[in-house]
């Protein structure tokens, strides 16, 4: 069944998110909708899904035609099911009810059947090869498991019966082999009337699935046609626009950002003798007698699958867990063994974690707020001068839209992205963690982030690196820390970082 929105326009707080953008998803088809972060492809799905109903437009879909859809209830009653890039489970329920909130309780004499409820969602998980304990809280899921649960969920929507299924940056926590599989798996149980609406960054992911590509630019439409006709540069030169195109291949320009951090560095900590990071004998759940050093201005990366421990490194380094034994030193200081998150950033260790909305930012908050909120004791009675930093933040990493009083929680991911790290920016740590900070980000937004980060290191911030893809790793680390089974397996330096390498030690 053909899905198509026509002449869609919205607004938020005076800003059009979209304007005039027509689009129509064919059955059998999988249509990719790129854009830069901020360009509007989130909103676009989120008022197919019903979350968000447009100012002006129509949606057509099985013969129908309506000016919105009232709710995501209403979208999903007329056979429109979403994976979003933030996945909407309830963190104080079970994995297993959480499954079945989108689906039936299995029921027993009027009462729930909670044997029967939780070996049904392990049998769901385990026909997708997902190996999640049913019975755990979906609190205590990492930004990859929370994904991969949202996924089985839609899959088996699809396998049910519906007429589009949207995936909003859907793979944008899981690692490259995970999506591959994940995106293999919507393949194999689509049929010939779904219709199926990719919104994702990684341009990998089209090739042999996508047969139309839609690009929006700040709102609009600007290209729309089969995926054989256009190649990835020209993909990235419509999103970037006819200005960034031009400069395309050339590095950002990080003057701003080198300036700042000279100054915040300067003005905040004195040079240290001691490594910026060492761990000493390092015990967690997983992890086992970690010892390693990180120097001020090295860039490091960790490698590892999802059962070695890697997980545990910004957790410890965030003070969301705490070490069962051994030392961390910071500018060759000892943490204490209960450090929590206000003591690491005392400290000096600032973490950009995975789950930016759920953990890096304060959604009701304003970006302003956001962005002053771990020096907010600086800034009583000196208004201007925390409106003077919020601007200049926001302006030297390009946040869109550049207003301070806009809504955390209603940005892009690749904006909130670049507020948290403006956030921690402000800070001048000693330590900068980075936990996968490109997920979901696009290709400009993502060199920014990379150029701001070597910026850091050029000014003697030590750089900790998490990525879900391992030629990130390769090519902006100096050293490369892989994990198996909670302990260190390799150290590569030099020739060593490879892609290949990297993934032969994972793997092996």
């Amino acid at each position: 069944m053909t899905v198509s929105v026509a002449r869609i326009t919205k607004t938020f707080a005076g800003l059009k998110a979209l304007d005039d953008v027509s689009v129509t998803l064919l059955p059998g088809q999988t249509h990719a909708l790129l854009g830069a972060n901020g360009s509007g492809k989130s909103t676009l799905s989120k008022i197919i899904s019903g979350v968000y109903q447009p100012d002006g437009g129509l949606i057509r879909i099985g013969g129908k035609e309506l000016s919105a859809f009232s709710s995501p209830n209403h979208a999903n009653a007329m056979g429109v099911a979403v994976v979003h890039q933030e996945a909407p489970l309830i963190d104080t329920l079970s994995v297993g009810e959480c499954m079945a909130l989108f689906g039936s309780y299995a029921c027993r004499h009027g009462r729930i059947d909670w044997p029967n409820l939780y070996a049904g969602a392990a049998a769901r998980l385990s026909r997708y090869k997902v190996e999640i304990d049913p019975k755990r809280i979906a609190g205590s899921l990492t930004a990859n498991e929370r994904a991969l649960i949202s996924l089985v969920i839609a899959l088996d929507r699809v396998e049910t019966g519906i007429e589009l299924l949207i995936l909003d940056e859907a793979t944008a926590s899981l690692t490259e082999k995970q999506a591959e599989a994940f995106l293999q798996h919507v393949q194999d149980v689509a049929h010939d009337d779904l219709a199926i609406l990719m919104v994702t960054h990684r341009l990998a992911e089209l090739e042999g699935r996508v047969e139309t590509v839609s690009i929006l630019r700040d709102g609009r439409l600007v290209h729309s046609g089969p995926k054989a006709a256009i190649s990835n540069n020209e993909i990235v030169a419509h999103m970037a626009g006819p200005s960034k195109a031009a400069t395309k291949g050339s590095p950002v320009s990080t003057a701003d950002i080198d300036a700042y951090w000279a100054q915040a560095r300067s003005a905040r900590r004195a040079a240290s003798t001691y490594p910026a990071l060492e761990f000493r004998k390092v015990s967690a759940s997983i992890l086992r007698d970690i010892d390693l050093r990180v120097s001020a201005g090295e860039v490091v990366g960790f490698a590892g699958l999802a059962d070695s421990g890697l997980q545990e490194i910004p957790q410890l380094l965030g003070g969301e867990i705490f070490c069962s034994s051994g030392d961390i030193l910071v500018d060759g200081e000892v943490l204490p063994r209960k450090a929590d998150p206000s003591i690491t950033i005392k400290a000096g260790l600032c973490v950009l974690p995975a789950d930016r909305l759920r953990s890096g930012g304060v959604a009701t908050l304003s970006m302003g707020d956001n962005l002053t909120l771990p020096s907010s004791e600086r800034w009583w009675h000196r208004g201007r001068q925390k409106s003077e930093l919020a601007a200049r933040l926001i302006r030297m990493l390009d946040v869109r839209p550049p207003d301070a009083s806009a809504i955390f929680g209603t940005l892009s991911g690749g904006n909130q992205q670049k507020v948290i790290l403006g956030k921690w920016l402000s800070l001048a740590p000693a330590v900068l963690v980075l936990d996968d900070p490109t997920q979901g980000v696009d290709p400009n937004a993502r060199d920014l982030l990379f150029a701001a980060m070597h910026a850091a290191a050029r000014n003697g911030v030590a750089i900790i690196l998490l990525s879900t893809e391992p030629d990130q790793l390769a090519a902006h680390c100096q050293k490369i820390f892989v994990l198996r089974n909670g302990r260190i397996c390799a150290c590569l330096e030099g020739e060593e970082v490879t892609r290949g390498k990297i993934s032969e030690w994972s793997y092996s």
